[in-house]
C-alpha cells in the first residue's frame, strides 16, 4: 500500500510488550486488560515530515481507527523533544495495533537523544552507526540492571502454577532454570556469568 502511493520508508519493525511491561502500565495508570492498545506494536521510518502523514493516511485506510488514539507529536513534540505519530487501529478478528511512523532524524533523536541528533545533522556518519549501537547496548544494559535491582518487583505468574515462581533474578529451592557449574539441562540456556569482574556467555 505503500509503494502504490510512492511513499518510501527506511525501516518497518514490529514489536510486542513484555509481561512485566504490561503489568506496570496496568498498575500506574489503573488499566485493565482491555484498556491496553499497545501490547502490539508497529513502528514505521519514512524519509520525510510530508510522508509521516501520507502514511498514516495508508495506516487509516487499511484498518479502522480507535477514536481518541492519534497522537500527532511532530506538530506537538513532548517537553523532552520526542515527535511522532501515533494511532491505534483494528481489524476483523486483530487485537488492537500501535502504529508509529516518523523520520529517520526523529527516530534518532526518540532512541539516542539530542547528541544523536545533532550528529545526524551535521553529517557525521563516519563512525555514527557504531557509536549508536555502542549507546543503544548501554541503555539496554542500565535498564536491565534498573529492573533487577528492583526490589518491589512483583513475580508475574499464570493461574495454579506448577510450582511457586521466582522472584528474577534469584530461583527457589530445587528451580529447573537455576544455574549450578556443570549442570546438565535438557533445553537450551544461555547463562550471562560473571566472575572476577570478567563475563562470559554459557
Amino acid at each position: 500500500a505503500l509503494k502504490d502511493e510512492d511513499i518510501l520508508f527506511c525501516d518497518l519493525s514490529g514489536r510486542h510488550k513484555s509481561l512485566y511491561s504490561i503489568y506496570c502500565k496496568m498498575m500506574k495508570k489503573n488499566l485493565t486488560m482491555d484498556q491496553i492498545h499497545d501490547i502490539y506494536g508497529l513502528r514505521l521510518i519514512v524519509e520525510n515530515e510530508d510522508d509521516c502523514f501520507r502514511a498514516l493516511k495508508v495506516v487509516h485506510q487499511l484498518w479502522a481507527e480507535v477514536p481518541g488514539k492519534l497522537k500527532n507529536y511532530i506538530h506537538c513534540p513532548k517537553f523532552n523533544g520526542y515527535q511522532s505519530l501515533h494511532t491505534v487501529v483494528v481489524g476483523e478478528g486483530m487485537a488492537p495495533l500501535e502504529v508509529q511512523i516518523r523520520t529517520r532524524e526523529m527516530h534518532l533523536q526518540a532512541e539516542f537523544g539530542f547528541a544523536a541528533h545533532w550528529r545526524y545533522k551535521e553529517g557525521d556518519c563516519e563512525h555514527s552507526s557504531f557509536v549508536l549501537q555502542m549507546v543503544e547496548w548501554a541503555r539496554w544494559v542500565v535498564t536491565w540492571h534498573c529492573e533487577t535491582m528492583n526490589k518491589s518487583q512483583t513475580s508475574v505468574q499464570c493461574a495454579n502454577p506448577v510450582r511457586p515462581p521466582c522472584k528474577f533474578p534469584s530461583h527457589s529451592e530445587g528451580c529447573p532454570y537455576s544455574y549450578k557449574p556443570q549442570s546438565i539441562h535438557d533445553s537450551p540456556v544461555f547463562v550471562i556469568l560473571i566472575e572476577n569482574d570478567k563475563m562470559s556467555v554459557q
